[in-house]
């Protein structure tokens, strides 16, 4: 197709620090490419039908000019950490023509300012879903070390039923490699593992379970599914909170995760079969291929309501 005719698609900021761009950038970048013309930039953004702005906005000045040029679209991904935050940021909302958002109760709080649409993260950090329990190895707990504390509390509080694998944001060097450094209380199980997304999917073909407990602070409340989707689609075993984000939008979906305090569930065979049929549905549900349909279909719909050019 010629690239004359194509849709315009800027994407950014790219910031590969940051876990969002990484997740979502990187790979929607790549996807959309096949059907529209993508530019990923770092600091101002190109001439486009259609900016795309993953976590963080640029100043309102500079956002009212983009807008009367190209249509915004915004990924809030993990920014707000208050209702009020949204409210303050109402100015700049309003110069959106859509916000995508990865949890459902954030939507209720941006709706005020902007449409939005729930579209689910792809399945990214998976393995080809389990064919069978793997009934021995360590448990696993993934995520960067400021979502640690909720979830050290609640461990030092039990007696772990086996080998607890902590795969975080460590230096390489750090001093924040032993368990009691990140709040752990001496004598737990608990080995701390440098994250990479080769060390990611090396542990999760080996560990027997995996585990999560979020906490009650707003973001926290607001994550996305995403991680434990991706446990769930690899055929891990995960246990989490019952008032999570995460458990409840899994259960609207029809599937029950274990309680953490229920072990004789969460480690049980009829669980592990379970979440392996499950699992193979979301694999193949939250595909890259198929979250991208529903991109392309939400930015040909913004181009067409902003009245650009355009032809794909």
């Amino acid at each position: 197709m010629d690239s004359s005719h194509l849709i315009r698609v800027a994407l950014g900021p790219e910031l590969r620090e940051f876990g969002s761009w990484n997740w979502l950038g990187v790979d929607l970048a790549t996807a959309l490419s096949s059907e529209f013309s993508v530019t990923v930039f770092q600091n101002d953004a190109p001439d486009a039908e259609v900016v795309v702005f993953i976590k963080f906005l640029p100043h309102e000045e500079v956002l009212r000019r983009i807008s009367q040029r190209s249509a915004i679209v915004y990924c809030p991904v993990d920014v707000y950490g208050a209702a009020a935050e949204i409210d303050a940021d109402a100015r700049r909302l309003l110069l959106c023509r859509r916000v995508v958002v990865h949890c459902h109760k954030l939507a209720h709080y941006l709706a005020s300012y902007c449409p939005t649409t729930y579209i689910d993260h792809h399945v990214k950090y998976v393995i080809p879903t389990r064919d069978e329990r793997v009934s021995d190895g360590p448990l696993l707990w993934v995520g960067v070390r400021s979502n640690l504390d909720p979830f050290v509390k609640w461990i030092n509080d039990r007696e772990l039923p086996g080998e607890l694998v902590v795969l975080t944001n460590v230096e390489r060097g750090s001093d924040l490699h032993t368990p009691e450094r990140l709040g752990f209380r001496p004598g737990t199980n608990v080995v701390i593992k440098r994250w990479s997304p080769e060390s990611h999917l090396e542990w999760l073909t080996v560990c027997r379970a995996a585990i999560d407990i979020k906490g009650q602070d707003f973001r926290s409340k607001h994550k996305p599914p995403a991680k434990a989707l991706d446990f769930i689609a690899s055929g891990v075993p995960l246990a989490m909170n019952p008032n999570s984000s995460s458990t409840e939008h899994l259960r609207q979906l029809g599937f029950e995760l274990a309680s953490p305090d229920d072990i004789n569930h969460w480690l049980s065979a009829d669980y592990a079969e379970r979440t392996i049929r499950f699992g193979r549905a979301v694999n193949e549900m939250l595909s890259l291929s198929s979250m991208c349909v529903r991109w392309k279909w939400l930015l040909r719909e913004v181009v067409n309501a902003n009245g650009v050019g355009g032809d794909s």
